[in-house]
């Protein structure tokens, strides 16, 4: 009998073993992302991960090396096309994520096999590409996909080394720090920070209970050995320097010396604008948006069950002194949330997912220890509630939203004549342009003038050199040739018909925008002017702005809108064509 037997447990143990679950997890949710995926580029800096990565130049601050070294290897694949390329590598890297937070719970779980272990641990890696901000960064190229992919790289091994008790899962969890560093450095800080403090106290506590000249010199070799670990990561920002001047438009900055790789790697433009607008936040009215947005993301019952769950695995934690590993997750959740919560909230914006997603693995692993504590069998019946609950919330951002933000990008290129500059305001506008220009090589003739870079050292060497041998002066904003749009949100663009394409411009005003009567947008005006030009001399973009803003007025009163009478049209077009002329004349 015995003989008869073993082989079906040696079955058995093969189906249930530490890395089928885990492969079969990552297999699912990548099968699942590629039929969501993305066909095109999308609002925002997506179109940078499309064109940035292709041509291997350099991307935005912090430079993001990894993104862009893995994304470029997707780019080499002999299917699909260049945007699909690109998308497919940040469903690659969430596929991982969702297999490396699967392989992490069942390391935290002590040892519980068997089909309901297996079950416990599929479920929770299952979780997380489930809500729909970690969907998200899996259907678009971003950095964020790849970063969430290394916060759960790393806590995985952080995970098998508490169980196992292994050095080299420790110092492989520290080349994960190095890589996350290497691809966004504000996250890796958060998550980095949690992770040290529990290494920190782990290691005073081995010290204090074995004691002696060997211990602290063996924590002393395992320390340099972690910090090697990282360092090795940390090596991949040696992209920056050799190909910091590649690339043409699509190219964002210059490393050519120290201090420009210094300024690229600490981010430093980005520092400066969240300095400037901190006065703005209150962690008061962020906290309860944020709690709301998560509302949304797990569903109203899901979360209640989610909070139930936590509560009481937390009373017995605290009563059984094993808050150690949920007190790590719980601030590694925190911190990356905080990151941010500590400026303006604006959940309509991707990266905010993006950042809240790379603290997910973390949120889902606690809430699976905490389904184990009500039990082995009611477990997997809670992480089914959240899984569904999840699954079932509708997405903000859909395969809809990325053909629109191609059709628009295309839209604003066929505008501009032969040989013409088109003059982007909005940075979403110019990624998608540089993507398509470097996947397809869409109006080669354009100049592509983003004018966010006006006042960068770099962007002009850049310019010069994608337009040689022609001359700079043809791009001029004045010229007949260039077409400039104007800035304003994006939820705010109008459709794409025919009333929105006015000759030199790319986004006309909406008829609801008119001003009531001459008189009120005269008093408007005024009130505006007296503030502006209280600060003399006037602004390059303050100028095209309010120029555009008004010939934008004359396009719109031209095709005669029927809300006017004769008499209103004529004194509006007077008055904004008299203020279009100056605001020309104005310009510096």
């Amino acid at each position: 009998m015995r003989a008869t037997g073993r082989p079906d447990r040696d079955h058995l143990s093969l189906w249930m073993s530490p890395w089928l679950t885990p492969c079969v997890v990552g297999l699912i949710t990548w099968v699942c992302l590629l039929a969501g995926l993305y066909p095109s580029v999308h609002w925002y800096d997506t179109g940078e991960w499309v064109a940035t990565p292709r041509a291997l130049s350099l991307a935005h601050p912090p430079g993001h090396p990894l993104t862009l070294l893995s994304t470029h290897l997707t780019q080499l694949l002999p299917w699909l096309d260049g945007y699909a390329r690109a998308n497919l590598a940040s469903a690659l890297w969430l596929s991982l994520a969702s297999a490396f937070t699967a392989s992490a719970m069942s390391a935290l779980m002590s040892g519980r096999s068997g089909w309901r272990g297996a079950l416990t641990s599929a479920l929770v890696g299952l979780y997380l590409p489930a809500l729909p901000f970690s969907w998200l960064q899996g259907v678009r190229a971003e950095v964020y996909a790849s970063q969430v992919g290394l916060v759960a790289l790393t806590v995985c091994c952080w995970a098998r080394y508490l169980r196992r008790g292994d050095l080299r899962w420790l110092l492989m969890g520290g080349l994960g720090i190095g890589l996350q560093a290497s691809n966004h450095t504000l996250l890796a800080v958060a998550v980095m920070a949690p992770l040290s403090l529990w290494l920190g106290v782990h290691a005073l506590s081995h010290l204090h209970i074995r004691g002696g000249h060997t211990s602290l010199s063996s924590a002393l070799r395992v320390t340099l050995c972690l910090l090697g670990a990282t360092m090795l990561g940390l090596s991949l920002y040696l992209y920056l320097p050799l190909r910091g001047q590649a690339g043409g438009v699509e190219g964002w900055g210059s490393v050519h010396d120290l201090s420009t790789f210094w300024d690229t790697v600490s981010a430093s433009v980005w520092r400066r604008a969240v300095t400037e607008r901190s006065a703005e936040v209150s962690l008061l009215e962020n906290l309860p948006r944020f709690v709301a947005f998560m509302l949304t993301q797990m569903g109203p019952v899901s979360a209640l069950i989610a909070l139930i769950m936590s509560l009481l695995a937390t009373l017995r934690w605290v009563q059984d002194q094993r808050w150690g590993i949920p007190l790590t997750l719980t601030l590694i959740w925190v911190s990356v949330s905080f990151t941010k919560l500590s400026y303006p909230f604006l959940e309509v914006n991707p990266d905010f997912s993006g950042y809240l997603a790379a603290g997910a693995p973390a949120l889902c692993l606690l809430l699976g220890l905490s389904a184990l504590e009500l039990g082995p069998r009611l477990a997997p019946l809670c992480l089914i509630a959240l899984l569904v609950g999840a699954g079932v919330q509708p997405r903000a951002h859909g395969t809809a939203q990325s053909v629109s933000a191609e059709a628009w990008v295309r839209a604003l290129t066929e505008e501009t004549p032969p040989r013409g500059s088109l003059w982007s305001a909005h940075y979403a506008t110019h990624f998608g342009l540089t993507a398509l220009r470097v996947v397809e090589g869409w109006r080669p003739d354009l100049a592509l003038v983003f004018r966010g870079h006006r006042d960068t050292t770099w962007a002009p060497l850049r310019l010069r050199a994608s337009l040689a041998p022609r001359a700079v002066e043809d791009v001029s904003p004045l010229s007949p040739r260039a077409r400039l749009e104007v800035e304003g949100a994006l939820d705010q663009l109008p459709a794409l018909r025919s009333r929105a394409r006015a000759v030199g411009l790319t986004w006309a005003i909406t008829p609801w925008a008119r001003a009531r009567s001459t008189a009120t947008l005269k008093l408007q005006l005024d009130a505006f002017k007296r503030r502006a030009r209280s600060a003399l001399p006037f602004d390059i973009d303050t100028c095209y702005s309010m120029a555009l803003y008004h010939e934008a007025h004359l396009v719109w009163l031209r095709q005669g809108p029927a809300q006017l009478t004769l008499d209103e049209q004529e004194a509006l077009m007077r008055l904004h064509l008299s203020e279009r002329d100056a605001w020309i004349s104005a310009l510096p």
